[in-house]
């Protein structure tokens, strides 16, 4: 009887044992890219035109420890209208600028990458 209790603890240990290793075994992630493709538009802010997300961000009632980044708020705007950006960068034009309103450029371009879906909703605000 006494050899029957102790199988019965050792194959009980050794299945609690496999249950703990098998739940601790590392699961490979796997990384699925979103469905669709991506589209790279430019954005070249003018002088004396606010950038629609420096409008919605003087018109919101967020507050900031620090100041964020341009990139930041671009990113924060359109996250607001369930758009991901998913690269950005500025690029200074390397033209010279002039105070001419509406006219010349604030001496850089944007670039960002999103998905084909969210690149009309972008033009609307400006972006080709």
């Amino acid at each position: 009887m006494k050899d029957l209790y102790r199988k019965t603890i050792v194959i009980a240990f050794l299945f609690i044992a496999g249950l703990f290793l098998i739940s601790c075994a590392k699961k490979p992630i796997i990384t699925v890219p979103p469905a669709g493709s991506f589209h790279e538009l430019t954005y070249m802010p003018k002088q004396c035109i606010d950038d629609p997300w420096n409008v919605w961000l003087a018109n919101s009632s967020i507050r900031f420890i620090r100041a964020p980044t341009e990139e930041e708020i671009v990113k924060m705007y359109y996250t607001q209208k369930l758009i991901d950006i998913k690269e950005y960068k500025r690029t200074a034009t390397g033209e010279l600028t002039c105070q001419a309103c509406e006219v010349c450029g604030k001496g850089y371009i944007l670039t960002v990458k999103v998905l084909e879906k969210d690149a009309a909703a972008m033009m609307n605000d400006g972006w080709k």
